[in-house]
This record gives C-alpha cells, sequence and structure tokens, in this order.
C-alpha cells in the first residue's frame, strides 16, 4: 500500500464525518475546541503515528487552520489514548503490515469509526475535552499549563462539568 492508498484509506472515514482535511492533518472546528487527528511518518520506521490534539479557543485563536499539532493546547498519540485498542492501532498505521485490503479496512474502520473518530466529536467542547482527560487509565499525554488552568477552573462553572 503506497503513501496515497495509505491516506485515503484513513481519511475516508473522516471525511465522511465532517472532518475538512489539509495535507496529512484532519480537523474539525467548534467554537471552543478545533480538534485534529495528524498523521506523522516515523522516521526510522515504515510506519506512522495518529496524534490527536485540541486546540482551546479560550486560550486564543489558532495561529493558522488547522494548528500544527505540535503547537496545541493538548496533544496524544491515539495508541496512548487507547490502549485497550493498542495493537490495533499500531497494526494499521504500519502500511507493511500484511493484510488484505478488506482487512486492512476493516481495522481502520474499527479504530477510527468506533473510537477516534467519536472521541474527537465529542472533545469539541470543553466538557468533552474533560471528559477525555478524566478517561481510564489516566491521560497519558501533554497539556500546556494554561490549558490545565483553564479545565481546572471550568470543573468547578455550572454547564461546563
Amino acid at each position: 500500500m503506497d503513501k496515497k492508498q495509505f491516506k485515503q484509506l484513513l481519511g475516508r472515514p473522516f471525511a465522511e464525518n465532517g472532518f475538512l482535511c489539509k495535507g496529512q492533518t484532519w480537523f474539525l472546528n467548534s467554537d471552543e475546541v478545533l480538534a485534529l487527528a495528524n498523521l506523522q511518518k516515523d522516521e526510522y520506521a515504515p510506519s506512522y503515528f495518529l496524534n490527536l490534539a485540541f486546540w482551546i479557543k479560550a486560550l486564543g485563536e489558532p495561529p493558522s487552520e488547522p494548528p500544527g499539532e505540535h503547537v496545541c493546547h493538548v496533544r496524544i498519540r491515539a495508541e496512548s489514548l487507547f490502549p485497550e485498542i493498542r495493537t490495533d492501532i499500531l497494526n494499521l498505521l504500519d502500511p507493511t503490515s500484511v493484510f488484505s485490503h478488506e482487512e486492512r479496512t476493516d481495522l481502520a474502520d474499527r479504530v477510527l469509526r468506533d473510537n477516534v473518530i467519536p472521541t474527537l466529536l465529542s472533545s469539541t467542547s470543553l466538557a468533552g475535552l474533560l471528559a477525555i482527560l478524566a478517561k481510564p487509565p489516566g491521560f497519558r499525554g501533554f497539556v500546556h499549563v494554561q490549558a490545565r488552568q483553564l479545565l481546572v477552573e471550568s470543573r468547578g462553572k455550572p454547564g461546563k462539568s
């Protein structure tokens, strides 16, 4: 599977759920949070990483649309957010793994449609983002100090749970 076919396979479920695409980044913009998924090539192996990131608009407008994953307020790799399907994610993101086209498509649907996309869709509000950070076994990603302060403050406000 070449890079173009691989990107199309991953991009289809995002596009079908209203995500826009720029380069290797699929993103969804809302009034509170810009949520994105970024496909990053591993420098040392033929595989990829799927980075999930969130820009909190209460902290300012993003420098571009979409912002680079590396400048977002909250960032995590998909396999860290979903440890229960870590092996499936790693297999999906390795284009050299031996799967038929149908098997790889089914795997993409399980990983993206059942896990990644619903999580990104629910994270377009501060309350949704807080739910991701509270997901067991604990958030193992980056949260900018300003974002951490804002999210802690929003927890105590009515309607922000």
